[in-house]
């Protein structure tokens, strides 16, 4: 390398021909001189950014055409716009992609540009980047100048390097360049980089690891940008972030991204443009379904459903949301397969479930969102061999394996993957559940991180669990919180599940000692719980009442909650509350502003307030409906059995003379038929929204 006051001159050696590069020190100006097969050419570039995103070094176009062409065989023809907020601002795609726009006039104060995207699970992040990945890619090098910008996925692995992350994604799209050249890339211009599932790259130290990733790879870029971060809800702490990068907080600016479940009106219109009929959307039903915050407003869910055709094909089949978008498509699928092969709907329902728990396990196990081919038709076999005797039949099903209606096609050839981790975390937790309560430890169970989108499902899956199998699991958790193997996660991981078995409320008390454990979710009614001397990272109770967990000398880092949240008398320490109100999430530091908080939401916090058993019952089952729709009115049902106490029919005639309570006959996803049970508006029930509301609670509180 050569250098004076006019000029630096650099020359090396590429992909075995030789190369000089000159840069004009004032004008920016670059030249490049190259050798091929003894004839030297001369190309001027106007800065260093052209020439790194020439042919001759990134081939940058290279990427975007790929891009493209992978994208828009991916595309969505009925795009849901997404909606939340930027920074305050009402967020759209145009505002994103503006957001997200390379700043040319970085500051030299703050170089570093961060644009943080956050939302629960389903609500657009991933959908939202690949539409910026896409916009970017169609006019790269035709209309405009924003780089391409590199979609780097956390495909399951929990922890691997972000270096290899970055790597499987340049692969994807047979970039020209290698993952150690994308800082200087993105120092100059040249590419942007979003990382989605930040939040999960994390492995046996939790999340300190997640913040030194990005503080090693933030110093290597040194500037340039903005890096788009996407992770779930809870996960980026503002006030905290810049304790976070350290050092590096100075260099760093920042904007804050929210993704929400869109709105009724824009649900109900996007619908409508696919084909439901507006008078459908309309009714009674409708309205209460599509009720804002709701689940169904998400827009992973609402394009599930939309193929369904109407409000009807739900409303029949509804009782929880998450569970309706697994056993509905299985039981179809299990149409599909009878019509092949010689068995039954139930058994192939059942075979189905056992299939997909087996192809979840194995991704989280090989830390991976997709499965080749040959191993589906190998969990085939495994799944369906013991149930069919002509090997016809089983061939039949193996040929089908690559085109189950739950699993998609991945971008590599070859590859099946769950359509979104809703669906894999299903059969995950379930799978996992068995696991334990058949004395095995899976590496999942050793190994991986359980983020509170994961435990939500579980806790879930624990409700459908019998007696007997909720006090065996809960034996085994307990014995595993207390095992040496090692392990890099085992302790903390059992103890998240421990803690998270809280949701079911058995009637008997339990006991939950000496635990440390990561994250952790409760809602609904927590059961009767004696916690001492136990330790979380982050404790998500939005919605949940815990007010009968007593808690002794506990300490929780970040504790998740909502207007909603109830405590009882005794609380633990916290050091941060994360408040989430109206879509908003604010946080709480000061003791004494959480100690006031907390107590202006307990459960006994006044004397018009004081519960006896029937006010409980209707806070219970009030709480159910926060996460689904129907109650079926069975006694084996895990939450039915709470419509079999003694007191239930009086309530239910008075939120049936309110217009409050309606029961149907109905199926439900599994196809069985049943009177199912549905309180309207049960957000506003709980808060005590309206004086119709409080009278309610008063008529109920005098029953006994």
């Amino acid at each position: 390398m050569l250098a004076n006051d006019q000029s630096i001159r650099v020359s090396l050696t590429r992909d075995g021909e030789n190369y000089v590069v000159t840069l004009h020190v004032d004008t920016g100006h670059v030249r490049l001189q190259a050798t091929q097969e003894g004839d030297l050419s001369t190309r001027d570039f106007a800065n260093i950014r052209s020439l790194l995103a020439s042919p001759y070094f990134s081939n940058i176009q290279v990427l975007a055409d790929n891009q493209r062409r992978l994208l828009e065989s991916q595309r969505v023809h009925s795009f849901i716009e997404p909606e939340g907020n930027i920074d305050g601002q009402p967020l759209t795609l145009e505002t994103f992609k503006k957001t997200t726009n390379l700043n040319e006039q970085n500051a030299q104060d703050r170089p570093i540009g961060l644009v943080l995207l956050d939302g629960s699970a389903g609500v657009g992040k991933t959908s939202l980047i690949s539409q910026l990945v896409l916009s970017r890619a169609e006019v790269y090098g035709r209309e405009g100048n924003q780089p391409p910008v590199l979609h780097v996925a956390n495909r399951g692995r929990r922890l691997v390097s972000l270096d290899e992350l970055i790597a499987l994604s340049i692969q994807l799209v047979r970039g020209k360049f290698t993952y150690d050249q994308v800082p200087p890339l993105v120092r100059h211009g040249v590419l942007q980089i979003a990382i989605d599932g930040f939040d999960e790259l994390v492995d046996a130290d939790g999340y300190a690891d997640t913040w030194s990733v990005l503080r090693d790879f933030l110093s290597d870029i040194e500037a340039g940008g903005p890096i788009i971060l996407a992770g779930r809800d809870t996960f980026f702490d503002l006030t905290k972030f810049s304790e976070k990068l350290r050092d590096l907080s100075a260099r760093v600016s920042l904007k804050h991204a929210s993704l929400s479940p869109i709105t009724p009106s824009t649900a109900k219109a996007w619908l409508t443009q696919v084909g439901w009929s507006p008078e459908d959307l309309t009714t009674e039903e409708a309205t209460e379904l599509l009720k804002p915050d709701s689940y169904v407003l998400r827009p992973y869910f609402l394009s599930t459903i939309a193929p369904l055709g109407g409000i009807d094909s739900v409303i029949r089949e509804i009782v929880s949301p998450r569970d309706f978008l697994v056993r509905s498509f299985l039981q179809r699928e299990a149409k599909l397969i009878v019509q092949r092969v010689n068995m039954d709907e139930p058994t192939a329902a059942k075979l189905l479930w056992e299939l997909f728990e087996l192809i979840a396990l194995e991704m989280a196990e090989a830390e991976t969102e997709a499965v080749d081919l040959p191993f589906l038709q190998l969990a085939v076999d495994f799944t369906f061999e013991r149930a069919l005797k002509d090997p016809s039949d089983l061939a039949k099903l193996r040929h089908k394996a690559g085109s189950f209606a739950l699993m998609d096609i991945d971008a590599r050839q070859g590859y099946r993957r769950f359509p979104h981790t809703e669906i894999s975390n299903h059969f995950l937790s379930s799978a996992l559940l068995k696991e334990i309560l058949s004395d095995k430890v899976p590496r999942f169970l050793r190994r991986g991180y359980f983020g509170t989108d994961f435990l939500q499902i579980v806790g879930e899956q624990m409700l459908e669990l019998t007696t007997e199998s909720l006090v065996d699991l809960r034996s085994k958790l307990r014995d595993l919180t207390r095992n040496d193997l090692g392990a890099e996660r085992l302790t903390d991981n059992a103890g998240s599940l421990l803690i998270t078995s809280a949701v079911v409320d058995s009637g008997e008390e339990f006991t939950i000692e000496r635990v440390n454990a990561g994250d952790a979710v409760l809602f609904g009614t927590a059961g009767l719980v004696q916690m001492t001397e136990t330790n979380i990272n982050r404790l998500d109770c939005r919605g949940a009442d815990v007010s009968c967990i007593n808690f002794y000398n506990c300490s929780i880092s970040t504790v998740v909650v909502d207007d909603r949240t109830s405590f009882g008398e005794n609380r633990p320490h916290i050091d941060s509350l994360m408040v989430e109100t109206d879509g908003h999430t604010s946080s709480l530091y000061d003791p004494n502003e959480i100690d006031a908080w907390i107590t202006s939401h307990q459960t006994h916090r006044n004397a018009s307030q004081l519960e006896n058993e029937a006010t409980k019952l209707l806070g219970k089952v009030t709480r159910v409906f926060l996460r689904q729709f129907f109650i079926k009115s069975d006694p084996l049902d895990p939450t039915g059995r709470y419509l079999e106490e003694d007191i239930w029919p009086a309530i239910e005639e008075i939120l049936t003379h309110a217009g409050r309570l309606r029961r149907t006959d109905r199926k439900d996803a599994a196809g069985k038929r049943g009177e199912f049970v549905h309180i309207v508006n049960p957000s506003a029930l709980l808060e005590r929204a309206s004086q119709e509301d409080r009278e309610i609670w008063d008529l109920v509180a005098k029953l006994i």
